[in-house]
């Protein structure tokens, strides 16, 4: 969307990105001739020739980026800025729209939907509204009919199904109206107050369980600036090992960082976690920190 907006084919790609999104992207872009440069937040220099610059809020290691200033050197050099977020965090952080964020994207599944195993699940598409007649998919508006009453409407559907092929923005969409009821459902419960409760219970867990295991012999926090419920914790034993002794105790560590931090672990912390089990989590690092 970005690279036909701009008509320009290079992304730039900030070096905290996960991995995973890398990949996922470059299997859509490579057959339309879009490059992807990794770049550094800390040393951002856009060119002249990005369509855009892609950003990922709380990045890989679960630290806020500075979204504001991304957007505003993307927008220096005549680029969109894209953003990837977590929708819990916007509970207490800025929103990408903001930080002057062109286009944004999200997981939906933190709002209500439960584990899956890969799905199914519901993505999370929103832009500017001067840039919304080249989102991929449909736009459903809201009318009244001829007896006065509410009604929808597909107000804007640029699929090759419904208009010419060479003018089309999407050629493939799932269904998931499902899943997404869920969400409505689940938002409309929650309320505004009740959004913002449920990220700071997700803040305050894992900031706690951060400072616990910074606390223990052989466990040091990695995670540097501001992070919301993900964090990466460097163990002195390598990962693996840490990972396997922790399901003796019958725990679901965290994923492996050692590529970007020595024996780094990413934990993870929701709402759904009770101090009980966060305290276990401790005394396991802790005992098997020992043991080592």
């Amino acid at each position: 969307m970005a690279a036909r907006l701009t008509k320009r084919a290079k992304v730039i790609a900030l070096d905290s990105v996960d991995e995973r999104n890398i990949d996922v992207f470059r299997s859509y872009s490579h057959y339309q001739g879009i490059e992807i440069v990794r770049a550094s937040s800390s040393s951002l220099i856009v060119p002249v020739d990005a369509a855009c610059v892609m950003v990922q809020s709380p990045n890989v290691a679960g630290v806020i980026e500075d979204m504001t200033a991304i957007a505003a050197a993307a927008h220096a050099s005549g680029a969109l800025a894209v953003a990837s977020v977590n929708p819990m965090s916007l509970g207490m952080f800025k929103s990408p729209g903001e930080c002057d964020v062109d286009i944004a994207t999200g997981e939906g599944q933190p709002l209500g939907v439960p584990l899956g195993f890969g799905g199914p699940y519901v993505g999370l598409f929103t832009c500017k509204d001067a840039l919304k007649r080249q989102l991929p998919g449909r736009i459903v508006g809201k009318t009244t009919d001829t007896n006065g009453e509410t009604g929808y409407v597909l107000t804007l559907q640029t699929r090759e199904q419904h208009i010419r092929r060479e003018r089309a923005t999407s050629n493939i969409c799932t269904s998931t109206q499902l899943i997404a009821l869920m969400v409505a459902a689940y938002l409309a419960t929650l309320g505004k107050q009740g959004l913002r409760e449920t990220a700071e219970l997700c803040y305050q867990k894992a900031h706690y369980a951060a400072s616990q295991i910074d606390a223990l012999d052989g466990y040091s926090l990695a995670s540097e600036g501001t992070f919301f419920n993900e964090f990466v914790i460097s163990c002195r034993e390598p990962v693996q090992s840490t990972l396997d002794a922790l399901l003796e105790h019958k725990i679901i560590g965290g994923a492996d960082a050692s590529e970007r931090v020595a024996n780094g672990i990413v934990f993870a912390l929701t709402e759904q976690n009770t101090r009980a089990e966060i305290d276990r989590l401790v005394a396991a690092l802790d005992e098997i920190g020992s043991a080592s």
